[in-house]
C-alpha cells in the first residue's frame, strides 16, 4: 500500500503544478520501481521530513526550473539558481557557483586548490579588497595586495606605517604591547620590543644568546668578527675591523708631531655607577665631558651631544708617553752610569 501511495505521488508530481502537505514523506527506490524524479513547472511540497533511500533528481530535463528550501527563520536557506547554474545558501541570488551569505562554520578539515591549479583564492575585507590574497599561479601570499611579489608580502595601502605585531597573554594585545617589526611612514625599518625588556638573538639553536640589546640601550656581543674571522671592534661610533695594513692609510706622520700625548696626564679615571643599572654595578672609565679638552679625537657624540670615549685609541698615546719614559730612563741610566765610574 504504502509503495502504490509513492508511486501516485511520483506521478501526479509531473503535473504542471502540485501541492502537497504531508507529515512525512519516504520515497523508496528499489529494482523495477520508478525513480523518484521531480521535474515539474512548479512543484510545492511542504513535509516535516523527507527520506530517500536511493536517489532522488530535480530538474533532471535541464530547464529553467529553479528550487528552493526553506527554514524555519529564513526564506532563502537554500536555493539552486537553474538559470545562471548557482547555488545560493542564504540568498536567491547567487553571484557565483557557491555563495553563501551569512554565519558559515567548518568543523574539518578544508583544502582549497587541491587540484593544485591557478585558482586564486582571497579574503575581503570592510576597508580592504585584498585583505588576504593567495597568488595560486606564482605561489605566493598577499596582505593587502593583490600581486605579491615573495613569498609573503605585506603592504599598506596607505602611506602609514606597516608593522607586523607579536604578543601573547602576557604581553597583552594593545598597539603598546608586544615585538614588533615593519616598516614606519618615514621609510624606515623598524624592530620595536615595546615591553622595556631585552632583545636576544639566537644562533644554531644555541642556548645562549650571540647578541642582547637591553632595555636601556646598550648591547652586549658575544664576539666581534666579520665573515672572515677578523675581530671588529667598537670605536664609540660605529663597528670598525682592525685594518691597520698600509694600504689603507694615506697622510702619515708620527703622534708627537700633531698630538700632545702628555695630556693623558690630565685625565681622570673614575669610578662609577650608571644611571639605569639595577644592580648598582661599579664601573670604571674616564669621563667624556671632561676628555673632550684635552683629546677632542677620542670622543663620540650622538645627536651633536657628547656620547662616549674611544679607550681604543687611548692605547696608541700611552704607547707614546712610555716610549718617553723609556729614554728618559735610559738616559738617566747612563748618567747614573757615568757618576758611578
Amino acid at each position: 500500500m504504502n509503495k502504490l501511495f509513492i508511486i501516485t505521488l511520483v506521478v501526479l508530481a509531473f503535473s504542471a503544478s502540485a501541492d502537497w502537505y504531508q507529515s512525512d514523506l519516504t520515497i523508496l527506490g528499489a529494482a523495477g520501481s520508478i525513480d523518484p524524479v521531480l521535474n515539474s513547472t512548479e512543484a510545492t511540497f511542504d513535509f516535516d521530513s523527507i527520506l530517500c533511500s536511493d536517489e532522488c533528481k530535480i530538474n533532471e530535463s535541464g530547464g529553467d526550473n529553479d528550487f528552493y528550501v526553506k527554514g524555519e527563520n529564513h526564506d532563502d536557506m537554500l536555493y539552486g539558481d537553474a538559470s545562471t547554474d548557482r547555488i545560493g545558501i542564504g540568498t536567491n541570488t547567487p553571484g557565483a557557483s557557491l555563495e553563501v551569505s551569512g554565519d558559515t562554520q567548518l568543523n574539518g578539515p578544508v583544502t582549497i586548490n587541491e587540484d593544485s591549479g591557478d585558482y586564486d583564492f582571497r579574503i575581503e575585507g570592510d576597508g580592504n579588497a585584498n585583505l588576504f590574497v593567495t597568488d595560486a599561479g606564482n605561489d605566493r601570499i598577499g596582505i593587502g595586495t593583490a600581486s605579491p611579489v615573495r613569498l609573503l608580502h605585506i603592504q599598506e595601502s596607505g602611506a602609514g606605517a606597516n608593522l607586523m605585531q607579536f604578543g601573547n597573554s602576557d604581553t597583552g594585545a594593545t598597539t603598546s604591547d608586544g615585538f614588533q617589526i615593519g616598516i614606519t611612514n618615514a621609510e624606515k625599518a623598524q624592530f620595536y620590543n615595546a615591553e622595556n625588556t631585552d632583545m636576544e638573538f639566537y644562533c644554531n639553536g644555541g642556548a645562549t644568546p650571540k647578541m642582547v640589546i637591553a632595555a636601556d640601550g646598550s648591547i652586549e656581543i658575544l664576539a666581534f668578527k666579520d665573515v672572515s674571522g677578523t675581530p671588529v671592534e667598537w670605536d664609540g661610533t660605529r663597528l670598525t675591523k682592525d685594518t691597520s695594513a698600509l694600504k689603507y692609510k694615506k697622510d702619515i706622520v708620527n703622534i708627537a708631531d700633531e698630538l700632545d700625548t702628555s695630556k693623558v696626564y690630565d685625565l681622570r679615571p673614575v669610578m662609577y655607577t650608571r644611571k639605569s643599572s639595577e644592580t648598582g654595578e661599579r664601573e670604571i672609565g674616564i669621563i667624556a665631558d671632561e676628555a673632550v679638552g684635552q683629546f677632542p679625537e677620542l670622543i663620540t657624540y650622538a645627536n651633536d651631544e657628547i656620547e662616549g670615549f674611544r679607550y681604543s685609541r687611548l692605547a696608541v698615546l700611552l704607547l707614546e708617553e712610555m716610549k718617553k719614559l723609556k729614554a728618559k730612563n735610559e738616559e738617566l741610566e747612563a748618567r747614573i752610569k757615568k757618576l758611578e765610574e
